[in-house]
């Protein structure tokens, strides 16, 4: 069950998905949270990074995620070591058929690859306290990684 405040957040993530330009076809937006403020906020982009290419756990997935933006961009305002006390929180947001205009939570969890590979990977080696996010049925994940 999230906190009032998660699902503020949550909700302000839903509107920065529906608002971000697909990537293959995924509108997803996440935030680095540290004591209910959020740190930053990053989005799927049709761009790379090295980080990205490290971490990438295929080269057909190599665009940026909104988990390695949201990470890139954090490290502007905080230490890396601030990452241990955060959550990182990521919604995914589509239509339920083509032609409806509203949309609706999709599944946002971390991709996963081999040998260290994936966002997930990223997300334990930068040391996240937990993750959070959006699920199909419209309910939200939380699970405390330490």
């Amino acid at each position: 069950m999230l906190t009032n405040k998660e699902l503020a957040i949550m909700d302000l993530l839903r509107r920065e998905a529906i608002l971000t330009t697909p990537v293959r076809s995924s509108k997803i937006a996440a935030a680095v949270v540290i004591k209910n403020k959020i740190i930053s906020i990053g989005r799927c982009q049709m761009k790379t990074h090295p980080m990205q290419m490290e971490f990438g756990k295929n080269d057909q997935a190599i665009y940026l995620h909104a988990e390695m933006d949201v990470i890139i961009k954090g490290l502007q305002f905080v230490d890396v070591s601030d990452y241990n006390n955060a959550s990182i929180m990521i919604c995914r947001v589509k239509r339920p058929e083509a032609n409806n205009k509203i949309w609706i939570y999709g599944n946002a969890k971390p991709c996963v690859g081999r040998n260290k590979l994936g966002c997930m990977n990223a997300i334990l080696h930068f040391g996240f306290k937990r993750v959070i996010y959006t699920q199909d049925d419209g309910t939200f994940y939380k699970e405390k990684l330490r």
